[in-house]
């Protein structure tokens, strides 16, 4: 089957309890195997399957699990193609979570949102990220790829969010601190040749 990627990215306002909430949603659609777009709808309903995609499976676990570090899933939807979709009877799916505020702290190149804050905020940053990380190893799974792009930092609160779920890669339980963790989400920059965490950050740029 060919991969059934997310096919619409918009923003969408939802309203809970407390008011509206800007939110994401990210929305998937089975399509038919290539080649086989111009076969009869009945052929290609024969490629129907179900899916559940990761961010909405580990959002959905980490809002039941009550999570402040991770965006909130607001409202999801999983349904099937009629007669006239790609593939008939194959899935469709709307998954919307909340925006979470604050500086994203890095991009696709690299982190210099977050290395374009002051020193105490970076220790702030550092202090927040040490404290939550391996929580959310232990929940299961963390945003791929573990990177500053996938962190964002609320300044006004101190609070540090772990976004961008569309990937990730599984956890470990068994994970315990260490400041290499630093350096290898973009939060820390080790001296060059320092390959491995020696027990010592002396050099380190912080």
């Amino acid at each position: 089957m060919t991969p059934p990627w997310p096919v619409l990215v918009s923003f969408a306002t939802h309203m809970d309890r407390d008011g509206p909430v800007q939110g994401h949603m990210r929305y998937y659609k089975q399509i038919p195997i290539e080649g086989t777009e111009a076969e009869p709808p009945t052929t290609r309903a024969e490629q129907a399957k179900f899916f559940c995609p990761i961010e909405l499976k580990h959002l959905r676990t980490l809002t039941q699990k009550g999570s402040t570090i991770t965006p909130r899933v607001l409202d999801s939807k999983e349904d099937k193609q009629d007669n006239t979709g790609f593939v008939p009877g194959g899935f469709v799916t709307w998954v919307v979570w909340e925006v979470v505020p604050g500086l994203q702290l890095g991009n696709d190149v690299g982190s210099a949102p977050f290395w374009g804050l002051g020193r105490d905020e970076r220790d702030a940053v550092r202090q927040a990220f040490q404290e939550s990380i391996c929580k959310l190893e232990i929940w299961g799974h963390l945003p791929y790829p573990e990177h500053a792009k996938n962190l964002v930092w609320d300044s006004t609160t101190g609070s540090l969010y772990y976004v961008g779920f569309l990937l990730t890669c599984k956890g470990d339980p068994r994970a315990v601190w260490s400041p290499a963790k630093w350096a290898g989400w973009g939060l820390a920059k080790p001296p060059r040749g320092c390959r491995d965490w020696d027990k010592s950050t002396e050099g380190w740029e912080l």
